[in-house]
């Protein structure tokens, strides 16, 4: 797990070098950008944590939104491969910590081997927080459908709000997402996939010009929208049945 970290700090630096290559600006611009970007980072990886620390807790207010009397809720309590790869994420991160210690103290012999074994374990144990939180919040998550929003809720990881009178279609995902994207030769930003973690079985074509919440910025909702849920047939008939009696309106 300490590993990753290591590389998603690569990936951070290589990925600013790349765009300040790509973006043909000075430096001094450049930074300029970058720093107003990373003040909106900040802030976003500040939300982000106190709401995987108030998942560890128990405490959900911030997922709460408006419920109205004729929500019908949808669940994914029955995503095999999202319970299982949680089981093996915990497992991993158990055989990690007596291994990477082992090394430490085999290879390290001076002042500096306590302070990696502190470090060590701080890394585990928060890598642990997040996946235990992850799975509390998305236990704790539904997608819900009234007469005029479809509130569709992933714990922390999305967060979106569509009005029914923007849904332009829905259908069942039966085949393949990536090759049903590629047959239809759509841009990675018209497509979006919230998921635990199986397959999306069904799937919402959309017409908004509103924002969502992703892991960690808004972004405009996009044309077409993935889901995964537990009835996929039922919440295609909820959805058309919803759609049916906006148009009669």
């Amino acid at each position: 797990m300490t590993s990753h970290y290591a590389a998603m700090a690569i990936l951070l630096f290589t990925g600013v070098v790349i765009r300040k290559q790509a973006s043909g600006l000075s430096f001094a611009r450049f930074a300029l950008r970058w720093l107003a970007d990373s003040r909106r980072l900040i802030l976003a990886l500040a939300r982000l944590e106190w709401r995987v620390h108030c998942s560890i807790l128990g405490k959900f207010a911030w997922m709460r939104s408006p419920v109205y009397g004729d929500d019908q809720v949808f669940g994914f309590t029955k995503a095999v491969d999202y319970h299982g790869a949680f089981v093996l994420m915990i497992l991993l991160a158990l055989l990690e910590v007596p291994i990477a210690h082992l090394l430490v103290h085999c290879f390290i012999e001076d002042d500096r081997r306590l302070l990696l074994h502190v470090v060590l374990a701080y890394l585990t144990l928060y890598g642990v927080i997040w996946i235990v939180s992850d799975r509390r919040a998305v236990g704790r998550s539904s997608h819900r459908l009234s007469s005029r929003r479809l509130r569709v809720q992933m714990g922390w990881r999305s967060s979106m709000d569509i009005r029914v009178e923007d849904i332009r279609g829905v259908s069942l995902l039966q085949s393949n997402l990536r090759a049903w994207a590629r047959s239809r030769m759509l841009d990675r930003r018209d497509l979006a996939v919230v998921s635990p973690l199986d397959a999306p079985n069904i799937m919402l074509e959309l017409e908004s010009r509103d924002t969502y919440l992703s892991l960690l910025s808004f972004k405009p909702i996009p044309r077409y929208l993935a889901l995964f849920v537990d009835e996929p047939q039922q919440l295609k008939s909820a959805v058309e049945n919803a759609m049916s009696a906006m148009q009669r309106q």
